[in-house]
């Protein structure tokens, strides 16, 4: 009889093959605790929506419209932050620009560019946020 296919050597095999699973499963179970630990952090520590965006209120309030400049050098990004401008400011509506509006939204990558948006569309700073999100007031020309 070969060794090979003996009972021993089966129940061997198995064993070996039970304590791979369980391992893997072990292993698996601590990853994904860990990925559901990592994930949770970030959610917790993120500041809501209407507490970020609080210095808005006031400025904005009884406004329908406003107005939305978006600095060229935003990438992907661009749309989800534009989402989350239109969440925070509901039920005003965004328009793209500056005309037909008192107030605009502005964001950029730096302040510097912020400010280079603002003075080329002659707007007076209000208030901002700190995620980069500037809200400011059309001038008179």
């Amino acid at each position: 009889m070969d060794p090979s296919t003996s009972p021993d050597s089966d129940r061997a095999a198995r064993r070996r093959a039970s304590a791979l699973l369980a391992t893997g499963a072990v292993l698996a179970a601590l990853v994904l605790r860990e990925g559901w630990r990592e994930t949770s952090k970030a959610r917790t520590q993120r500041t809501p929506i209407d507490a970020r965006f609080a210095s808005f209120t006031a400025p904005a309030r009884g406004e329908r419209r406003i107005g939305t400049l978006l600095d060229a050098g935003v990438g992907p990004d661009a749309e989800a932050r534009r989402a989350e401008l239109e969440f925070a400011l509901a039920p005003m509506v965004l328009v793209a620009g500056t005309d037909g509006v008192r107030l605009v939204a502005v964001w950029a990558d730096s302040p510097v560019e912020a400010e280079r948006l603002a003075a080329k569309h002659r707007l007076r700073f209000l208030a901002k946020t700190a995620d980069g999100y500037a809200l400011y007031e059309k001038t008179k020309p």
